[in-house]
């Protein structure tokens, strides 16, 4: 083997210095600038040295494209052939065989080998290549590396770098011997362009884009110089941040139609073929448009131009997000001169900054190392499998951060590959062993444990590498809707699984070519399909020595048969932090409060499902998550069963459950997962559902049990407690905790459920006995023995006795009081059974009505509470007046002070002061309930279904035809006494015989039923009377038009009930009938003759009036107006039936006073209005007092007339003494005469 050394590099010039350097020290350090040649003549070097023979020389490279092609050029100069004396190993492709001397690698493969071999004992030499690229596997070999030093002095370690900040590299080595190589470069003249400075072509101007014009601005600057040069045109590289950018700035060059000018991008997800053309012979000028990775990963032939933006994306990792960003971001002034020195290899060249001198002097002088700016998880997972030590300790270049090393914990934790002391658990050393990022090694196991793991090697490989699916922004429709027949409907992860099987069922049916065919239609990289199946290979093998991988289909069918949730559910432990709710601004609402949206291309961009699983999320433009899933929030839960956050609120007993409950939130990161369930809370803090138990369940009585203690206890709690709510003094019954001590005090600490109870009572003998309270265990004081009087569990209306319920709950609508009242009694109840049902609140009640009356009467009435016990007393317990009537009548007595009746406020009273009346149907049912009786009244009563037909009930009647006619019967109706009152009702052709709820109404209508039963009787009588009173009519002439309709009618009823005098004469039977109809027969014509001469006077007498009446209206309005409403009373539209046959005769005297007030009303009117003023007053009054009792002071109106006659016409005399002074005493008495008719209606 014959080694020589091209003379034209560098390198060749220094390799004895480096010999030296090697043989003398264990580790080397080499800075050699791009183009001097290390890279292919230090392994040369090496083995030149002797070392390689037994043992390999070990060289790295940070990617697997540098690998293969170092290793190429390597072998073609020592003449051998590739994978015998020198080889390549690269993720799924190992090209050596056991003759290689020189091994070239990607560092991931060195890192991989470590696990296995700990002392790298199969190499002599480790060449750690472009370390100036501080990628996180080269710091993690540079700090492994450095351990080994001490374990292996026999192992040459020789560093090589561009010229980067080598003296650090020398340092962390303990000041290992730096090589310094000059590059094979020309000058480079570095131009800066100011983007704000620069002049504007036109096509800049149509673009506005920034880099264009700086571009065409460079291209025009570049021809200047080759035109006074006299050169040709040269190659340029340009440097942009993104594919994204290449494309736009391509489109816009070919726009420019540049003349024998070929554009050909450059960037890591190209294919092979395509990324070969940049090596291919052209002619004229090539623009080559690439990202940063043409700056020290790939050498670019002929370049003699560089255009720099200045720009590129730089991944970082942020701890506090926890995401994995790709912002845009300057680059270092090392990045920046290394782009420059790509146009230096050929000839003297020009590199054009489009940014300012001063930006770049203000730029950082190297880039941070990316251990630096990505997640450490997969690093402490390797140091813990690798029994490395502590992280904070191992020796790096550069430490990372504390806290991106307590991120890398926390992400381990999650993943449950870490126990408390931080140390690997079962579940992280498998995951050790799988070559994959944590997350997706996590998946892989708990794929095993849910039997679908062949679905997740095929979703796991393809999350390991390049997406496959190509989309060419010229055919972007196009290829989305190839790739759409691949999509699965609700998860994108499930969509590569589909890809999967269509893609292999055609690769194992067609040829190599046709399979490229069809790739090619349907935009799929060939090239990253078979890598996605060399990686699926990979895992499969890796999960298959760790023991975990059962037997699993290579292939799914189709989607039907896809367990949807054992997938999810297996994606989950790996993705906790990768998971989102829907907010309600559109957004996704992530762990720790980050919001992303669904990228475009993704199935579920459109549905949008509350919850979602994504792979990853992305920050570019904004925070994306770039493949989605619908999941379930339980399914998280389960994953996270270490991780989520229960919190327990609202404990409380639930009687159906026989147990303490509790409402959980569950929240991850938070995140709510479940806002609100219910759990046994025994299990959760058995102390406090103990505590709940005895006092929500066991002290308020409210469990499902038929223990003997607990009936007796409740039945004597409920005792006393109805008793506080009667006095509304809650001091009888001992505090809650008192009672609750009692039970705490005998229950085991067990004990916080029924059952547990339940178990208790009958293990324990005697058990229910110790748990029996007494009245001493219970009162807290002794209770008076007035209180049962004073407050009654019932009252008594009409021989019916209702319950009545108390309730001690100030501010709440059933505060005090409440009367359970049948429907069918409602109507025959008054203010007074409201009143008086409650003694013990009497006297509240009543000082609460004086103190609502205003302030200048009730002035005259204190000390408020001695006058009401005056009042109460006089009273006494018999009576039970209406009780404003009562305070009005002792205000009188004692004060000589008249209360008006809308003075008293009701509606003041506190609350529990007035009583409440629950009005139920027939079967118990609550049908409402209020405090306004008459309110009640009206809203229940008309709605009551018609009672069963009483037997004195009876319709049609032309004679007599009843047994009996009692005055006051009593019925059940509904389970409820009830009084009602026999009346005949005048119904015109006949008579029926009715029942009502009112004595007076029964009178009234009993008076005209008899005159009319009577006037069908005697039809003779009958017909002479109307003959009469047809004469009349006539004689009376145009004078009748002040009469109504009917006169002649009520004339005729009239007739017949004076005659038979149905007022006061009421037959019982039919002989008594018989017996009245016998002697007002004989009496009933001339009865009507002196009627119908009356009726003539009358009318006579009221007609002459009308003119000077009509003639006072203009001078005197008022009083004229008096003297109407007089008349307006006198002359009802019934009349004169509608008066009472005593008073009916009084009528020409009362016409007589009426004109005589007329004569003497301008003499005096002031007087005049003045007395009617008072009589007004009265009459008011009067009206008021028949509001609440219709059968109060019947003969007041008439007796009103008579002191009408006395005021106005004094001369005429009255039928009895009156006066104003006895009439208000009537008035006043009557409202103490209430005590009379509610008597009666009991």
């Amino acid at each position: 083997m014959q080694i020589s050394y091209p003379p034209e590099l560098p390198v060749s010039e220094k390799r004895g210095e480096i010999a030296q350097a090697i043989t003398e020290n264990q580790v080397v350090v080499i800075a050699g600038e791009t183009g001097s040649g290390k890279t292919t003549q230090i392994p040369k070097i090496c083995l030149e040295l002797g070392f390689g023979q037994d043992r390999m020389i070990g060289h790295t490279q940070p990617r697997r494209l540098a690998a293969r092609s170092v290793a190429a050029r390597i072998a073609e100069e020592l003449g051998m052939a590739l994978g015998s004396g020198v080889g390549y190993q690269v993720r799924f492709n190992d090209v050596t065989s056991p003759e290689t001397h020189i091994k070239l690698m990607t560092d991931g493969i060195l890192l991989a080998e470590i696990q296995q071999d700990r002392l790298l004992s199969r190499y002599d030499v480790i060449i750690v290549d472009e370390a100036h690229e501080r990628s996180l596997n080269i710091d993690f070999l540079l700090g492994y590396l450095k351990q080994l030093t001490k374990k292996r002095p026999d192992l040459k370690i020789i560093i090589t770098s561009a010229t980067i900040d080598v003296e650090r590299f020398a340092q962390h080595f303990s000041g290992a011997p730096i090589v310094s190589v000059s590059g094979r470069t020309y000058p480079v003249e570095i131009v800066y362009q100011d983007p704000a400075d620069g002049e504007n072509t036109q096509a800049a101007e149509l673009a506005d884009d920034w880099v264009l014009n700086g571009v065409l601005r460079s291209l025009k600057l570049f021809r200047q110089h080759e035109s006074k040069l006299g050169q040709g045109p040269g190659d340029v590289l340009v440097f942009l941040s993104g594919e994204r950018d290449i494309r736009e700035l391509a489109i816009e060059l070919r726009k420019q139609s540049l003349a024998d000018t070929e554009i050909v991008p450059l960037y890591a997800r190209l294919s092979q073929s395509e990324q070969q053309r940049i090596f291919s012979p052209h002619r004229g000028r090539r623009i080559i448009l690439s990202t940063n990775v043409a700056e020290t990963s790939l050498t670019v032939p002929g370049i003699r131009y560089v255009i720099d933006t200045g720009l590129a994306r730089i991944s970082r990792y942020s701890v506090q997000s926890k995401v994995q960003r790709l912002p845009i971001e300057p680059v270092s002034q090392a990045s920046a001169n290394q782009r420059a020195g790509r146009c230096g290899r050929v000839a003297s060249g020009i590199c054009v900054r489009l940014y300012s001198e001063s930006d770049f002097l203000g730029r950082p002088e190297f880039t941070d190392p990316e251990i630096q700016r990505t997640n450490l998880s997969a690093v402490i997972l390797q140091m813990l499998a690798l029994r490395l030590g502590d992280i904070e300790s191992f020796p790096f270049v550069e430490p990372p951060d504390q806290r991106a090393i307590n991120d890398g914990f926390r992400l381990l934790d999650e993943l449950d590959a870490i126990d408390r002391d931080r140390q690997l658990t079962p579940v992280g050393r498998a995951m050790a062993r799988v070559p994959a990022d944590p997350r997706l090694s996590r998946m892989l196991i708990e794929a095993a444990n849910r039997h679908c793991l062949a679905e997740l090697l095929i979703i796991v490989s393809a999350l390991s590498i390049q997406d496959p699916r190509d989309t060419p922004a010229e055919k972007r429709q196009a290829a989305r809707e190839r790739h759409a027949a691949f999509a699965h409907p609700e998860s994108d992860f499930l969509s590569w699984v589909l890809l999967w099987n269509a893609v292999e069922q055609q690769r194992q049916d067609m040829s190599q070519s046709q399979f490229k065919k069809y790739c090619k239609e349907n935009f799929l990289s060939w090239l990253r399909l078979r890598e996605w199946r060399e990686t699926h290979r990979q895992l499969l093998l890796a999960c298959q020595q760790a023991a975990f991988a059962r037997k699993a289909k290579g292939k799914v069918q189709d989607d039907t048969e896809i367990d949807y949730e054992s997938v999810h559910r297996a994606m989950l432990p790996g993705s906790l932090s990768q998971f989102g709710q829907k907010g309600q601004d559109g957004l996704y609402v992530a762990p720790r409060g980050r919001k992303f949206s669904i990228f475009p291309s993704s199935t579920l961009s459109r549905k949008q499902p509350r919850w979602i699983l994504t792979s990853e999320l992305m920050e570019t433009s904004r925070l994306f998550a770039t493949q989605a899933a619908r999941i379930e929030p339980d399914w998280l839960i389960n994953a996270a069963e270490h991780l989520v956050r229960r919190e327990y609120f609202e404990a409380h007993w639930e009687k159906k459950r026989g147990e303490v409950v509790a409402f959980e939130r569950v929240s991850l990161f938070g995140l709510v997962l479940i806002e609100k369930r219910r759990v046994s809370f025994g299990r959760i803090d058995p102390a406090l559902a103990r505590e709940i138990f005895i006092r929500e369940a066991l002290v308020t009585g409210e469990i499902n049990s038929r223990a003997a203690f607990l009936r007796h206890n409740q039945k004597l709690i409920e005792k006393y407690r109805k008793q506080e709510e009667k006095e509304r003094r809650p001091d009888i019954v001992v505090p809650d905790e008192d009672l609750a001590a009692f039970y705490a005090n005998r229950l085991p600490e067990h004990v916080n459920t029924l059952a547990a109870l339940q178990r208790w009572l009958r293990k324990q003998d005697n058990a229910g006995a110790t748990l029996q309270m007494s009245a001493e265990d219970v009162l807290a004081r002794q209770i008076d023995e007035t209180s049962a009087r004073a407050f009654p569990d019932r009252t008594v209306v009409q021989q019916n006795r209702l319950a009545i319920d108390y309730r001690f709950t100030p501010g709440k609508a059933d505060d005090g009081a409440s009367i359970t009242v049948p429907r069918t009694l409602l109507a025959q109840m008054s203010q007074q059974d409201l009143d008086w049902a409650v003694p013990g609140l009497l006297h509240e009640r009543c000082v609460g009505l004086v103190k609502s009356l205003p302030k200048m009467i009730r002035k005259h009435l204190v000390p408020v509470p001695e006058f009401v016990n005056r009042a109460l007393e006089r009273v006494g317990t018999q009576a039970r007046p209406a009780l404003d009537s009562m305070l009005a009548e002792q205000a009188w007595r004692e004060k000589q002070l008249q209360i008006p009746v809308d003075a008293w406020d009701e509606s003041s009273l506190a609350a529990h002061l007035r009583a409440t009346v629950k009005v139920v149907d027939e079967r118990g049912k609550l049908l409402g309930s209020g405090q306004d009786l008459e309110d009640l009244k009206r809203r229940f009563t008309a709605q009551m279904p018609a009672p069963a037909q009483h037997p004195l009930e009876q319709a049609g009647l032309t004679s007599w035809t009843l047994d009996e006619f009692p005055v006051q019967i009593e019925i059940m109706q509904g389970g409820v006494r009830l009084q009602r009152y026999p009346a005949l009702r005048d119904d015109g052709n006949s008579v029926s015989s009715v029942l009502t709820e009112d004595p007076d109404r029964a009178q009234q209508l009993t008076e005209r039923g008899l005159a009319r039963l009577y006037m069908l009787r005697t039809p003779q009588q009958r017909q002479m009377l109307q003959d009469r009173f047809a004469h009349l009519k006539k004689s009376l002439g145009l004078k009748q038009a002040m009469l109504p309709a009917d006169w002649q009618e009520a004339t005729l009823l009239a007739a017949y009930r004076l005659a038979f005098e149905t007022g006061s004469v009421r037959p019982t039977s039919q002989p008594a009938f018989e017996k009245q109809l016998t002697r007002g027969k004989a009496e009933v014509v001339a009865l009507g003759e002196k009627l119908s001469r009356l009726m003539t006077g009358i009318y006579e007498d009221v007609f002459a009036l009308q003119q000077p009446l009509k003639a006072l209206e203009s001078r005197f309005k008022r009083n004229a107006a008096d003297i109407r409403a007089q008349l307006e009373q006198l002359f009802a539209d019934n009349f004169p039936d509608s008066v009472p046959g005593d008073w009916l005769w009084e009528y020409p005297r009362y016409i007589k006073a009426l004109r005589a007030r007329i004569e003497k009303l301008p003499g005096n009117p002031e007087r005049d209005l003045s007395d009617a003023t008072q009589i007004q007053n009265l009459y008011q009054q009067w009206q008021s007092l028949r509001e609440r009792n219709s059968s109060v002071l019947p003969q007041f109106p008439w007796q009103l007339q008579e002191l009408r006659v006395s005021m106005f016409a004094q001369n005429l005399g009255t039928r009895q003494p009156v006066s104003i002074k006895r009439l208000q005493k009537q008035i006043d008495a009557a409202r103490l005469g209430d005590i009379k008719s509610s008597t009666n209606l009991r």
